[in-house]
């Protein structure tokens, strides 16, 4: 297969000193949306993209930028649409792409980088999941629909062997469904699922075979994500009830206790999967009726929390560093982490066609509280 032709003399960029951190700017007159986005841990964050023409074609680009906010490459996809990217066993960036060589609604799995030495794959069935993680030569992929409750969770196991996959393979996870799911580091499945008045904590194998399981007292919440399961020790999860965001802790006898880490002016509506810094350190994005944000908490001790609240950027409610932008209402699309000191926050501003977005704003920010470093 061909290299992607890389298309960064197409875009135009700035990028400016923050306070322990950069702003980078990407501009494109046609139009510029983002899709998907993932941190490379070699200092280098990917995101996927749409650049528009004026006939409202687009290209299938993956944008790379360092943790100093320069733009390395743009990277034309010429093999597919509705790339999903996911990490391999080398902390290489794959995707799962749709191929437009067939009107069958097909998937193949490719490379980011280094296509020369592939031929390219047999198309699947599609499987429109998360990336959870990696554990030795595996990478697990999770679905569920949020919408249908009684439609089973399912993975996709992807197996690596001298950096080719060598399988693939679409599991059902029995009920209960919509779990919150992590691989912890024995390579297992940890989730956790609401059933009915408690919750329900499983530990499963890679295969989806379930090892073990116990009931959980059922906390009042919004919404919750996990940072730890454990069956042994202490768990804990993260949650919203009304205006405040609080952490659970769990013990194996199944106790419950928990504390306020962050109030808000008005009701949380929705928590983010949280991003591990260091050992305790977790970086965890919101929203909110008026507007969005993240915190950062070491512990159960808050670190610092930026919020957009219809003005110009971000402020720091611990700091009140302030990360000024020319506009008053922005979407927060996503953020990843870099490496164990930085992480990677994708913005643009709101729009009735979102194809009419002419730019893309990168936040490149060091974490310098707590003991992560």
């Amino acid at each position: 297969m061909n290299e992607l032709q890389d298309i960064k003399d197409q875009l135009d960029f700035s990028v400016s000193e923050l306070t322990n951190g950069f702003m980078t700017i990407l501009k494109y007159d046609t139009g510029i949306t983002k899709k998907s986005q993932i941190g490379s841990f070699k200092n280098e964050t990917i995101l996927s993209g749409h650049l528009y023409d004026k006939n409202d074609l687009y290209k299938v680009v993956y944008i790379k930028i360092d943790s100093q906010g320069q733009l390395i490459e743009v990277l034309h996809e010429s093999e597919g649409v509705l790339p999903n990217l996911f990490m391999s066993e080398n902390k290489e960036i794959w995707c799962l792409l749709t191929d437009t060589s067939t009107d069958k609604d097909l998937e193949i799995i490719l490379p980011i980088k280094n296509r020369f030495d592939y031929s390219k794959p047999k198309g699947k069935r599609q499987f429109p999941g998360k990336f959870v993680g990696s554990f030795n030569n595996i990478g697990i992929i999770h679905d569920n629909d949020i919408y249908f409750s009684k439609s089973p969770d399912k993975i996709l196991k992807i197996e690596f062997k001298n950096n080719k996959v060598k399988s693939q393979k679409q599991l059902k996870i029995s009920t209960p469904v919509n779990n919150k799911i992590i691989i912890d580091s024995d390579g297992n499945l940890q989730l956790l699922a609401r059933q009915k008045d408690k919750f329900i904590h499983r530990k499963c194998d890679l295969n989806g075979e379930i090892l073990f399981q116990r009931e959980i007292p059922f906390i009042m919440f919004n919404s919750y994500e996990l940072l730890n399961l454990d069956e042994k020790g202490v768990s804990k999860v993260i949650f919203t009830e009304s205006n405040k965001i609080c952490i659970g802790s769990i013990t194996a006898d199944s106790e419950i206790t928990d504390s306020v880490v962050f109030e808000n002016k008005s009701d949380i509506f929705n928590l983010w999967k949280p991003i591990q810094f260091g050992e305790n350190t977790w970086l965890i994005r919101f929203n909110f009726e008026t507007g969005n944000g993240w915190l950062i908490i070491k512990e159960d001790s808050l670190l610092d929390c930026f919020i957009h609240d219809d003005f110009n950027g971000y402020k720091s409610l611990v700091t009140n560093e302030i990360i000024q932008i020319q506009y008053n209402d922005l979407i927060l699309s996503d953020i990843t982490k870099v490496n164990d000191y930085y992480y990677c926050v994708s913005i643009y501003p709101r729009s009735e066609n979102p194809k009419e977005n002419k730019e893309l704003i990168i936040l490149n920010k060091r974490i310098t509280t707590g003991n992560t470093m």
